[in-house]
């Protein structure tokens, strides 16, 4: 029985932190809680008046994000970029395990504008993570987020290659 393997750790699992879609559609079919542990969590989820629980209800702090940048500043003459719809891409390598959430791109620097981009992440040509999506920039010169789904596992003294390939009116930093 997977409840008797867990033990009092069972109680460790942070449960609520879940969302009601992810608790419904994974713990609560699980056959691991009993049946008054799950209706009890359905309330706390859904109820104003919430049961007491006995699993943890914060969230666990995770990484703390850390920025790497290709330019020192957007305000170097040296780092003006043309897009033209073309792949801008790094080849890079890690001296230790590290997840890559996303990139930071540049936006125009004539105002507002509005970009499709598709962001990819390669090891030995294999894609390990895209998102293709949309972003505004305000004509600033900070980057902006563009995100994979999930943060990507990158592991060290291995070769990958970022990319990205952005589509709008403004297509360039000056």
């Amino acid at each position: 029985n997977k409840r008797n393997v867990l033990g009092k750790a069972l109680y460790l699992v942070r449960i609520p932190t879940m969302t009601l879609e992810e608790f419904a559609n994974g713990a609560a079919q699980s056959d691991i809680l009993t049946l008054e542990e799950t209706r009890s969590i359905f309330l706390w989820y859904t109820a104003a008046n919430k049961p007491q629980l006995e699993f943890p209800l914060i969230k666990r702090k995770g990484l703390a994000p850390q920025r790497c940048h290709r330019f020192q500043s957007s305000a170097y003459r040296s780092n003006q970029w043309r897009y033209r719809g073309r792949c801008d891409s790094i080849q890079f390598a890690v001296d230790k395990r590290i997840f890559i959430a996303g990139l930071g791109l540049y936006g125009s620097s004539c105002g507002k504008a509005e970009y499709s981009v598709k962001i990819e992440l390669k090891r030995q040509g294999v894609v390990l993570a895209q998102n293709l999506t949309k972003f505004v920039s305000d004509g600033c010169s900070n980057t902006f987020s563009v995100r994979f789904e999930h943060p990507v596992q990158v592991e060290q003294d291995t070769f990958y290659t970022v990319s990205a390939i952005l589509d709008g009116n403004e297509l360039s930093y000056f």
